[in-house]
Parts: C-alpha cells; sequence; structure tokens
C-alpha cells in the first residue's frame, strides 16, 4: 500500500511539474519569468551589446496563450554583461532588481522609465563607462551605493518635476539641497556647496577618482560608509560636523592627511578611519586629549599645526620590490628603522634601512599591498602594505 501511495504521488508531481517549470521561457535572446499579471526579464553573461527590453511578451502554457507587460529587471538580471553598451527598457517597467547591471562595464547611458520609483542597492555597480543616467519624475527612492564605481558617471539627469530629487552632474540631493545622496564622476576633486547638512549612507562610496573634497561649514553630519574606499589623499573636517558615522573613510587607502578643529575630540568608532591616515593634525593644546580618545588614538602619527611640518619633512620614498620570500626596500633618503604592516594593520617585521643602500629582507609568504611610506615623528617609519597588490 506504502508503494502505491508513492507511485501515486510521483505521478501526480509529474503531472504538475511541466506547469511549474513552464512559467520561465527565453523569447528574443532574453530568460522571462511569469510573476503574476506581469513578466520578469534577466539575460545571460554573454548578452548581445545592444538590446531592447519589449514593453510586453507572449507566454503559452500549451492550452491559452497570453499576453504579459515586462514589469521587472530581476535581482542581478544582466549582471556581467560586460559587451552591453546600449540598452532600451520597456515604458512598463517598475522595478529593476539590485544589481541588476552590476559589471556592465561597456554599458554607455540608460533611460530609466517614469514608472520605475527606485533605484535599487549595487544596480549600477561598476559601470565605470556610463556616463549619463536618466530618471523619471516619478523617483520617490535611491538606495545606497547604487552608483558605486561609476568613475565616467559625469551626467545624472531627474526632471525638476520630481519633488524628491534634484541633480547637478555626478551629484544627486534631496530636493531642498539639506543631504547629498550620492556622487559618481570622474573629477578628482569636488565642493560640496554650502547648505547641505548631512552626507548620505555610501554617497562618495568607492569613489576611486575622488582625491580631494571640500566639506562646507554647514556639515552636521557625516553618515556611515559615506567616503568609503574613495580616492581621498587629503580631508580637512569642519567643526560644524556633530555626527560621524562608523567606517565613514573606511579603507581610504590613499589619505595621508585629517585635519580636525574641535577643542574636544568628537565620539567616533575605532572603525570610522579604518586603515587609518598617516598624519591626524588638531587644534594645539589638544594633543593629549586626542591620543587618549577612542578612534583619534589609532592614527600612527596625531600632531598639532605647529608640528606638521616637521613631521611631512620626514616622509621619504622608500622604493619596494617583491621577490621570492624576500622584499628588497631602498631607502633614498631615510636611515633608520620602519615597521612593516599587514593589509589588517598587524605588525609583520621591523627592519633597519640605511640611507641610500637597498636591503632584502625575508617576508612571510602571502598576500601584500603597498604603499608609500608613513611619515613618522622622532624618526620612525611604518609602511602601510594596503594599496598595490604584492605577492611574496
Amino acid at each position: 500500500m506504502k508503494q502505491k501511495k508513492f507511485l501515486i504521488a510521483a505521478i501526480g508531481l509529474s503531472l504538475i511539474a511541466p506547469s511549474i517549470f513552464a512559467q520561465t521561457f527565453v523569447a528574443g535572446g532574453l530568460q522571462y519569468t511569469i510573476d503574476g499579471d506581469g513578466a520578469v526579464v534577466k539575460a545571460n553573461s554573454k548578452a548581445d551589446e545592444s538590446i531592447t527590453i519589449p514593453d510586453s511578451v507572449e507566454y503559452s502554457d500549451g492550452e491559452t496563450q497570453k499576453k504579459y507587460a515586462v514589469k521587472g529587471i530581476a535581482a542581478s538580471g544582466f549582471f556581467g554583461c560586460t559587451k552591453l553598451k546600449d540598452i532600451v527598457l520597456p515604458k512598463t517597467l517598475t522595478n529593476i532588481g539590485r544589481a541588476a547591471f552590476w559589471n556592465c562595464k561597456s554599458l554607455e547611458e540608460i533611460d530609466i522609465p517614469e514608472s520605475v520609483t527606485a533605484i535599487n542597492p549595487a544596480v549600477f555597480t561598476a559601470c565605470r563607462s556610463i556616463k549619463r543616467i536618466s530618471a523619471g519624475k516619478n523617483l520617490k527612492y535611491i538606495e545606497p551605493g547604487s552608483f558605486m564605481q561609476c568613475t565616467s558617471l559625469d551626467n545624472i539627469e531627474i526632471p525638476d518635476e520630481n519633488p524628491y530629487f534634484k541633480a547637478e552632474g555626478g551629484t544627486v540631493y534631496t530636493k531642498n539641497g539639506e543631504t547629498l545622496l550620492a556622487h559618481a564622476g570622474s573629477a578628482e576633486s569636488f565642493a560640496i556647496p554650502q547648505g547641505v547638512k548631512t552626507i548620505a549612507n555610501s554617497a562618495f562610496w568607492y569613489c576611486e577618482n575622488l582625491k580631494a573634497v571640500t566639506l562646507p561649514t554647514s556639515l552636521t553630519t557625516i553618515e556611515q560608509d559615506a567616503f568609503n574606499g574613495s580616492g581621498l589623499s587629503t580631508v580637512s573636517i569642519p567643526q560644524s560636523v556633530e555626527n560621524i558615522g562608523d567606517m565613514a573613510f573606511g579603507f581610504c587607502y590613499s589619505l595621508d592627511t585629517v585635519n580636525v578643529k574641535w577643542e574636544n575630540p568628537l565620539i567616533i568608532a575605532n572603525g570610522t578611519f579604518q586603515n587609518h591616515a598617516n598624519i591626524l593634525i588638531v587644534p594645539a593644546g589638544t594633543l593629549n586629549s586626542y591620543k587618549a580618545a577612542a578612534g583619534w588614538c589609532m592614527f600612527q602619527n596625531i600632531c598639532d599645526p605647529t608640528e606638521i611640518e616637521t613631521v611631512k619633512t620626514t616622509a621619504e620614498t622608500l622604493r619596494i620590490t617583491p621577490g621570492k620570500g624576500t622584499v628588497e626596500i631602498e631607502s633614498l633618503s631615510f636611515q633608520g628603522k620602519i615597521r612593516i604592516l599587514s593589509s589588517t594593520g598587524e605588525s609583520v617585521q621591523t627592519l633597519k634601512l640605511k640611507n641610500g643602500k637597498k636591503s632584502v629582507f625575508s617576508l612571510p609568504a602571502g598576500i601584500y599591498n603597498k604603499s608609500r611610506p608613513f611619515s613618522g615623528i622622532q624618526n620612525s617609519r611604518e609602511i602601510a602594505l594596503h594599496t598595490e597588490s604584492f605577492q611574496i
């Protein structure tokens, strides 16, 4: 009896399975999945250079044929379509899934239909060739990281009729201009306009081209991950800032100098300046307070403005050449000790260098990163191995 029940169940499954799997089908080289009264589209990584998604597709279950409006692009729907240069989206579209166009590195521009109300996280991440994105008047939500690593995106278009956002170049603000929501593009420097009070979560996330930013005195809040992974080399934070979120300047590997104005150190998390910059410049007379303060005490060199020239003149260049189980370090104009740090900030070795000499040291096997040497006070040095990868 048990065998019969099992057999009946198996037959039943075989009868219903075709109707389940038939809801996903291919048309015009794209894959569609029926979802309610609409269809969701996706492509494979070998998609053509130019794609037009139709407003509707027809699907037959073997008995009836029905037309479905194309309403969605699946999460990661065009992920890694590296050949894709041009795409026309359907007017019926209402949702673009998370990471839909991630690493479409050849995509040059896109017009988002009026019917789409949200740009979800990471939708255009690593679309390094995209120069223009146009959104509609009904756009209500722009999620963090939407334009991460869009290093050519100098033109985001949002119509004046949109009641929520406004765009200037590659930067998006709330309609009242008080919050900077997202920034992308090729510029190496950017001045945030007066009137901006908040830099939103991940607003400058992985803006790799950005080397310098001017923060306005109207600024009060820098949210978490605001400049995470950006190319900043220096930043001066105005006294008006009252809150800085965790990892706001995390993994800014080129960040050399941070200048602050508070007489009493602002409360920050230890990870706010993850992979801490070389030099922290603090107001005169506050050195000990910053050295004792959480987050700030993580900086290697903390000095007041009277010491900064001394610190910077000790920042000579070292030339680093990896070998097999070794690393060669040439000191061009420095004599003294250096510490080699791992990418996590852990000390690997302490080395002694002679001015103008090349020295070869053993180094444990592994993946390292190299950057210019840290300057140090009292003839000390640190090398943060964390920007250019090399293998021992």
